[in-house]
């Protein structure tokens, strides 16, 4: 099968919905279908190593620059329009990222199988920036719900993700397909010959909607039980100087 993914972000850049559809691509190619990765070219970046990965091509378009950081202003028309008559599906990630909004805009005239990877929990917290309230209040209604309308398939790596998305959206039950992380197990093979003590590890950016108070506070929990637990938090954002202030005894990387 030729599977054409676009990835807003390439894979050298630190994020999850990058590492996760480099890793499917290179799954993928794995099991011998060929893969095509159509990324943004950000400056500043080490190309990542193809090697060993025959069928993987790295398709790179032109940034403009990233909108509130987290959007890259990036052009894949002329690519994508080339490409999809050379794939028999297209998988785009995150509903949000202006790469997505041209892959659904490019389907309502060319009809090809398009799944619409959603990999942030739509569960918006009480409190949150205005990014985020802008997000939820005028772009999901408006945006997201034609987006969705486009795809061919909804996915996601939650249950309970899909569940809220089709209330949210009315979307019908064959529409919704879930759909885990992609995770290379060969990162986490021990060396058998080493003793060590087992350590809980939160890794992500620390903001609201990646969990880390609900991390803190299973940490409060177990510490009451076991005084010799090891936690660590490895990550940065704006509740870094909150997380140091939680009083309990963390490991900051």
């Amino acid at each position: 099968m030729n599977i054409l993914q676009i990835s807003a972000y390439p894979p050298e850049h630190p994020g999850g919905s990058e590492r996760y559809a480099f890793l499917l691509s290179k799954f993928l190619s794995e099991q011998g279908h060929k893969v095509k990765l159509l990324t943004s070219n950000l400056k500043g970046m080490s190309p990542c190593s193809l090697e060993g990965h025959e069928n993987l091509v790295l398709l790179r378009s032109f940034c403009v620059s990233e909108l509130f950081h987290v959007n890259p202003l990036t052009f894949v028309m002329a690519k994508l329009v080339r490409e999809v008559k050379w794939a028999d599906v297209v998988h785009a990630h995150g509903e949000f990222f202006i790469t997505t909004m041209q892959a659904a805009f490019v389907k309502t005239f060319l009809h090809y199988p398009l799944v619409i990877q959603i990999h942030g929990s739509m569960d918006y917290p009480k409190k949150c920036s205005m990014l985020m309230r802008a997000k939820r209040d005028i772009y999901d209604p408006t945006v997201s719900a034609w987006i969705f309308r486009q795809a061919s398939i909804v996915s996601s790596i939650s249950k309970k993700n899909i569940q809220l998305i089709k209330r949210m959206f009315n979307l019908p039950d064959e529409k919704m397909f879930q759909l885990p992380n992609a995770i290379d197990v060969d990162n986490f093979k021990c060396n058998p010959n080493k003793t060590f003590s087992y350590t809980v590890a939160f890794v992500g950016r620390l903001v609201p909607w990646k969990g880390i108070e609900v991390f803190i506070r299973a940490a409060k929990d177990v510490l009451k039980e076991n005084k010799n637990a090891n936690f660590v938090i490895i990550g940065d954002g704006p509740l870094l100087s909150k997380c140091h202030k939680c009083w309990i005894p963390l490991t900051f990387s």
